[in-house]
């Protein structure tokens, strides 16, 4: 049975006439004809009663006919269901956050007004995450993004240091990264950015402090 012969079979049943319903799908007469003889041969029963010239839809066309609407109303649904999803997992954006960001509800705001149908998921990653095809991440690092055609700086910040009085630190007038090596540092952020950070050569960054 296929959907041919089912659509044929309901422009027969609507017109309840060979020769219009032929004439509707655009096919012959004897064409059409012998879809509906194969048709009825597959159900196991005729589907028209034969009034002279005419034909009339019986009792087993009209529960075919009932099946045959719900199949193909199922059939457009699943359809639109198909086009719906492809439609909403195009737009969905996952946004890992790797560090707390005051950007964060700009930024949020900002896509949402571009365009309302995205579906933004926001998620915490450890640094260690690598981001995939549908992925933003928002993180923190020391250096600049090597990779520019992928990576854009949202914020540039200095890093602070805070000393409490008395600490040997405070005779400098400037510290460099290394010069906090043997020291404790607290961090507020990811401890792999600080660890990366005083690795650094002498001179390569310099911290500045606030008492």
């Amino acid at each position: 049975m296929e959907l041919l012969q089912l659509q044929y079979f309901q422009a027969i049943a609507r017109t309840q006439n060979i020769s219009a319903a032929a004439e509707q799908l655009h096919i012959s007469q004897p064409s059409l004809s012998q879809v509906l003889k194969r048709l009825e041969q597959e159900v196991g029963a005729p589907l028209f009663d034969r009034v002279g010239k005419r034909i009339v839809l019986n009792a087993y066309g009209a529960v075919f006919l009932k099946h045959v609407d719900e199949a193909f109303t199922a059939l457009d649904n699943a359809a639109l269901e198909i086009r719906t999803m492809r439609g909403t997992a195009s737009k969905t954006v996952n946004l890992s956050i790797l560090s707390a960001s005051m950007l964060l509800p700009d930024l949020y705001r900002e896509i949402k007004n571009a365009d309302p149908s995205v579906l933004l998921h926001i998620l915490q990653a450890d640094q260690e995450h690598l981001p995939g095809a549908d992925e933003l991440i928002i993180s923190s690092d020391w250096k600049l993004p090597s990779d520019t055609a992928s990576c854009r700086v949202l914020l540039n910040e200095e890093i602070q240091l805070a000393l409490p009085d008395g600490h040997p630190l405070l005779t400098r007038p400037s510290i460099y990264s290394a010069d906090a090596c043997g020291h404790t540092v607290q961090g507020c952020d990811h401890p792999v950015f600080y660890r990366e950070l005083f690795r650094l050569p002498c001179d390569t960054n310099i911290i500045r402090y606030h008492t």
